[in-house]
C-alpha cells in the first residue's frame, strides 16, 4: 500500500519534470529560429 502511495504521490513530480524538459526544449528551439 506504502508502494501505491508514493506512486501516486510521484506521478505528478515526473509529469512536471517532464513538463518543464519540454517547455526547455521549445524555448531552445525557438531561440533558433
Amino acid at each position: 500500500e506504502l508502494g501505491e502511495l508514493e506512486y501516486v504521490i510521484d506521478r505528478p513530480a515526473a509529469a512536471s519534470r517532464s513538463t518543464l524538459a519540454l517547455e526547455a526544449t521549445l524555448i531552445a528551439a525557438a531561440a533558433q529560429l
